[in-house]
């Protein structure tokens, strides 16, 4: 019972820094002038026995329109 709570804690952490780093991905892009992000990819490196570094990542891309001739 107390290795589903520990792992289901886990679970929750980790859900909790991969939204943290997409939320702050997508921040840098939208003042950076993107209006899209594509190539998502995380990463995660453990750092110290508690300590996990989690990256997300991807191309910022910016729209252009072309005018009809």
């Amino acid at each position: 019972a107390m290795d589903s709570i520990i792992r289901s804690q886990a679970a929750d952490i980790t859900f909790n820094m991969t939204t943290t780093a997409f939320d702050t991905m997508l921040v840098q892009a939208d003042v950076a002038g993107a209006d899209a992000v594509i190539g998502i990819r995380y990463d995660a490196t453990e750092m110290a026995e508690y300590m996990t570094e989690v990256l997300a990542y991807g191309t910022a891309l910016k729209t252009v329109h072309q005018q009809e001739p």
